[in-house]
């Protein structure tokens, strides 16, 4: 979950009573939190997963390519069940989704139960993310504070982010990784039971306005500048996820680091993140253009993956991570804002841009494993810089192509 965003023109009326707002986004925060903790764990543990099946790291980066499957048919029924059941209720079961997979991945020896339960996860995070987003703008958007709540829980989901993989790691080191599982299974008890107890008097079936209708009128198709800024979101969370997935194997079994030091490098990365988008979100994109610094992050994010690849001390990995967290934090959000802005915002535009970012996480798992199977796992690392170029030529060509359309 790069980032979590709804539009807040798309309420009519306020979901929920001023009284209960509060409530709304204390299960919201909670929520983004416990997902966040428990998204990289698959990845820092993917080593010592292969070894308990005897697998190669490669076969468990591939199943977790379930994972997307499982958010994006989450997502695809989310607004079904939120429609008829709330958010709150479609919050409580994703959290119950999450902790059945997550303690099942804690107590099983069977390499399909565990594919099933990576599906499984993954469903329940593609229940969340539009949960959490429906509950905090249809609750904030009378009082105009949505966009800056949102920022709020994707904080929460990047401290989350932070916290599993630094405490994970320190968990594996000392328990082992199904402890590290059932961990992550109690976060989502937590947050299931948070979920459902917690009193909200929510209107169920809120209407919404025919924001489709309204949107003729700016684009009916997906235009040359929208495929072009889709690409350049691909190629952005294809590097995301080769820090997620192959950092971890890399620094253990390559440069033989510890999970420990290797759960805390990579908390340190998603800290970045973290505490960027709500420097880069209050003080800096307000006060530049889009598609400058989009350019100016992912040549940090260039420099960032040449430089991992070029160091082993340990302390020099961590400022190579930390440099990467800086260009990583904002480059999804803004592309995200800024192709939706060259064809006005429309469901089409927004969903095909989004799935980019998911085409982008499944494309990884696999082209990464494969060379990683078959080549080496440094070598995987190698397709960062090269997706990083590519972010920079793809939001070039949109930019000149805007220009063009305005002559």
């Amino acid at each position: 979950m790069a980032t979590i965003s709804l539009s807040e023109n798309s309420f009519t009326t306020s979901l929920v009573p001023d009284t209960h707002v509060k409530r709304v986004a204390i299960i919201a925060y909670i929520a983004a939190f416990m997902v966040g903790t428990l998204n990289p764990i698959a990845g820092l543990a993917s080593p010592q997963i292969a070894s308990h099946f005897n697998v190669n790291v490669s076969h468990i980066v591939y199943l977790d390519v379930l994972t997307l499957i499982g958010i994006l048919l989450g997502n695809i029924f989310s607004g079904k069940l939120i429609g008829k059941f709330g958010g709150k209720k479609t919050l409580a079961l994703s959290g119950l989704l999450m902790l059945i997979a997550q303690y099942t991945i804690g107590m099983q020896n069977n390499l399909y139960l565990y594919a099933g339960c990576v599906l499984l996860s993954g469903i329940g995070i593609g229940f969340m993310v539009p949960s959490v987003s429906y509950l905090i703008v249809g609750s904030y958007q009378k009082f105009g504070k949505s966009d800056a709540r949102l920022s709020v829980l994707n904080f929460f989901f990047g401290m989350g982010s932070f916290a599993g993989p630094f405490v994970g790691g320190l968990i594996m080191a000392r328990c082992g990784w199904r402890v590290a599982f059932l961990v992550t299974g109690s976060l989502a008890l937590i947050m299931f039971l948070t979920s459902l107890l917690t009193k909200v008097d929510e209107s169920i079936g809120i209407k919404r306005e025919k924001i489709a209708e309204k949107s003729q009128t700016h684009a009916k198709v997906i235009t040359l500048g929208v495929v072009l800024i889709g690409l350049g979101l691909i190629a952005y969370v294809y590097t995301e996820y080769i820090v997620s997935y192959w950092f971890s194997p890399y620094l253990q079994l390559n440069l033989n680091y510890g999970v420990a030091i290797v759960g805390a490098v990579i908390g340190t990365f998603w800290l970045t993140i973290a505490i960027g988008r709500l420097v880069f979100g209050a003080f800096v994109l307000t006060r530049v253009k889009s598609y400058h610094f989009v350019i100016v992050m992912a040549m940090i994010t260039l420099i960032g993956f040449v430089c991992f690849l070029m160091v082993s001390h340990i302390v020099a990995i961590f400022l190579c991570v930390i440099l990467l967290g800086i260009g990583c934090a904002s480059i999804f959000p803004t592309m995200l804002g800024y192709g939706m802005q060259l064809n006005g915002v429309t469901p089409l535009v927004t969903a095909f841009l989004i799935g980019s970012g998911s085409v982008g996480g499944a494309l990884s798992l696999f082209v990464s494993g494969t060379i990683g199977e078959h080549i080496a796992r440094k070598d995987a690392i190698y397709m960062g810089p090269v997706c990083a170029i590519l972010i920079i030529i793809f939001i070039v060509a949109a930019q000149v192509n805007s220009r063009k359309k305005k002559v």
